[in-house]
């Protein structure tokens, strides 16, 4: 049977090819061996026959897969980050290493049983800061209030949109700095991240999407937004994403609540 052009692009939108794939195979109008040739040019199917009785080409539009989308999406993000500019922070006089003899930074870090190692005192506004890096450069800093004063957090420059502690391929947003250093502490495997406002944006998307799972394990009181935030991640990215209600936050150090994170992240494997 002749093969007509509504045939021939019938057979070329049955072949499963990934975006930037190709396939190679016998051709379906001459029946040449291994000579019709497929690639997926971000969802348009461009063929040809290379026999040279047969020289049939073309496109077929087939469009991409919402999951081909999501990829390009992170790839593309990922390129401008390669791209972008690294601001760096110009820290502030009144920032300084901390020393012996300012007790309100040392009985800061004995109350919530953290290392000290890279972090920063403000002598100005009694704070301990915690510096925010990228590519090795201070980018921002959030310094946590330790005499009472207003704000309770304090943003240096706002260039970051996230703090990240730990390492790991599961990621497990909570709500503060504190909670994700000690989040890391406690759990193995797991990379935590606070992000330093009240919304999720682009930007934390493009950051969630590097991760193998999410985990999104705010206070208790913000079961609503711990909720949305699960939603909003999983549609963005494609990624399995959980949302887990805590007796308190991480922070605390709650026994089932950290086991709770603990078999949240063996399970998602």
């Amino acid at each position: 049977m002749m093969m007509t052009k509504t045939n021939l692009t019938k057979h070329v939108e049955g072949l499963n090819i990934e975006s930037g794939g190709t396939y190679r195979g016998a051709c379906p109008v001459c029946r040449g061996s291994n000579t019709f040739t497929v690639f997926n040019d971000s969802g348009r199917f461009i063929y040809n026959c290379y026999k040279l009785a047969c020289r049939i080409k073309g496109a077929v539009n087939i469009g991409l897969t919402a999951q081909e989308i999501q990829m390009q999406l992170r790839k593309r993000g990922k390129q401008d980050a390669v791209r972008e500019e690294i601001p760096t922070m110009e820290i502030p006089q009144y920032v300084v290493q901390p020393t012996p003899e300012m007790k309100d930074f040392r009985g800061f870090l004995n109350k919530w049983k953290v290392d000290g190692d890279g972090l920063m005192y403000d002598v100005k506004d009694a704070r301990c800061v915690f510096p925010i890096y990228k590519k090795g450069r201070i980018i921002d800093a959030i310094g946590r209030s330790l005499k009472g004063k207003i704000p309770k957090w304090y943003r240096y420059t706002g260039q970051a949109p996230a703090y990240f502690a730990g390492s790991g391929k599961t990621l497990l947003i909570v709500e503060d700095v504190l909670s994700a250093i000690i989040a890391a502490q406690e759990i193995q495997d797991v990379t935590s991240m606070a992000i330093l406002g009240t919304s999720l944006n682009e930007k934390h998307m493009e950051y969630i999407g590097e991760y193998s799972r999410v985990l999104v394990a705010l206070d208790p009181d913000a079961l609503n937004k711990t909720i949305q935030y699960r939603r909003e991640i999983a549609l963005w990215t494609g990624l399995p994403t959980i949302a887990i209600c805590l007796e308190d936050d991480p922070k605390y150090r709650r026994t089932n609540d950290i086991e709770t994170i603990k078999n949240k992240c063996l399970r998602s494997k």
